[in-house]
């Protein structure tokens, strides 16, 4: 099985500067072009299947990629961003003054956070359904750039804070090549952007 992560394209809370989570923020224009960039960059390559966040920035991102494929979208709750709690909708200088850190790190110091244990086990059964269900196929999944990183742990078996931190790229494509054991064949790929 190859696993193809797309980060959604950019949305309204990546170019304002706040902290997205589960709040549903859409898609900016450039985000809309940067999902076209990437199904073009796509189009030569077999999709068996796409899943993506029910989050829109992503199930849109996915569904601009999926027309060019005529492939339909899944969207799966399981694949959202790990949930900030009262830390959404802020800037990281706000959060520093209401919670004196500007970083939410899933430690349980903003009230209503969803602890990084917490989200790495509400990942680890997708990921496993997805290899037992398409073992021989090219699955694309859009997600979040803490999605990824988390599932990247998990497969990885590293803590979070062993896995090197990662600047997701705005539709940045990150391929795991196979599972036993997992082979990384791409990290944060842009070049469609350049």
């Amino acid at each position: 099985m190859t696993l193809v992560f797309i980060r959604h394209g950019q949305a309204v809370r990546n170019a304002t500067g706040v902290i997205g989570g589960w709040r549903d923020y859409p898609l900016t224009d450039l985000g809309r072009d940067q999902a076209r960039r990437a199904a073009v960059r796509l189009a030569a390559t077999r999709v068996d299947t796409i899943y993506a966040s029910n989050l829109s920035r992503a199930s849109e991102t996915a569904r601009i990629i999926a027309a060019a494929s005529n492939i339909e979208v899944v969207e799966n709750a399981a694949l959202r961003e790990r949930s900030w709690g009262d830390a959404e909708g802020l800037t990281r200088h706000q959060i520093a003054e209401r919670f004196g850190h500007g970083t939410p790190r899933g430690e349980g110091h903003i009230p209503n956070e969803e602890l990084i244990e917490t989200f790495r086990a509400r990942l680890l059964p997708f990921v496993l359904e997805l290899h037992e269900r398409h073992r021989d196929q090219r699955a694309l999944v859009v997600a979040h750039a803490g999605t990824v990183h988390a599932i990247l742990s998990e497969l990885f078996g590293l803590a979070p804070a062993n896995l090197p931190r990662v600047n997701f790229a705005n539709t940045g494509f990150t391929v795991v090549e196979s599972f036993d054991p997992p082979v990384l064949g791409a990290i944060n790929d842009h070049a469609h952007l350049e």
